[in-house]
């Protein structure tokens, strides 16, 4: 059985965050969390800015949880998923 990851939250000094980090032998799973229904690119910005402060680490696809209504691409790193896929 594969060890739990290790959770995180991630804020920068300029106010930047991102809500989880899931991190697994050594790759990191970025999560933001949104109540918009329509989620955009402007919601990857604390997943961006959390891949420009550690370009070294090994950061995988962003995800973005909202009430949308289905999975979609909002940057060239970064999905939008919903929350409740039975919905």
């Amino acid at each position: 059985m594969s060890p739990r990851p290790n959770i995180y939250h991630w804020r920068s000094h300029a106010g930047a965050e991102v809500d989880f980090l899931l991190e697994h032998n050594g790759t990191f799973f970025p999560i933001e969390v949104k109540v918009k229904s329509n989620p955009s690119r402007a919601d990857c910005s604390g997943i961006t800015a959390f891949r420009s402060t550690y370009p070294k680490l090994k950061i995988e696809k962003g995800l973005v949880l909202a009430p949308a209504e289905k999975i979609v691409q909002i940057s060239e790193r970064d999905f939008a998923m919903p929350w409740d896929l039975d919905g």
